[in-house]
Order: C-alpha cells, then structure tokens, then sequence
C-alpha cells in the first residue's frame, strides 16, 4: 500500500492511497463501470480514480476519501 499526504489550507493534510481493486464484473457493471465513483474498503468508502476493463474483471484504482452523496447501496 502506498500512502500520501496532500498539502493544502487545512488544519490536517487528506490522506490520499494508490490501491487497486480488482473486481469480477457482471453485465451490468460492464456497461455503467464510468458511473463508479466510489468504493469500500477498510471500513471507509474510497473515491475510484480510474477504472480499467480487463474482463471479466474490472481494475479500480483509489484515490482519496469519498465526501460525496452515498447511494443507497453502499
């Protein structure tokens, strides 16, 4: 794992990763994999930075912590 702090006009720097998720897909998430925006993982939703089509796997690249609106399913 490879972590890292952004600086910015904050009291605390974010706290950025550079994982990759690799997920089986099925035919739905084929078709709407650019509508992912975020991920759990180690108890905390990670925002998706990109996304790689490798099927029948999906290769999800993390980012940051996710502050956006959570969707039901999560």
């Amino acid at each position: 794992m490879v972590k890292r702090f952004e600086d910015g006009e904050k009291i605390n720097d974010d706290l950025n990763v550079s994982n990759e998720i690799s997920i089986i897909s099925d035919p739905y998430a084929e078709q709407h994999f650019h509508q992912i925006r975020y991920v759990a993982w180690a108890g905390a939703l990670w925002e998706v930075k990109s996304v790689t089509v490798e099927r029948p796997r999906l290769r999800l690249t993390i980012g940051g912590v996710y502050n956006g609106k959570q969707t039901e399913s999560a």
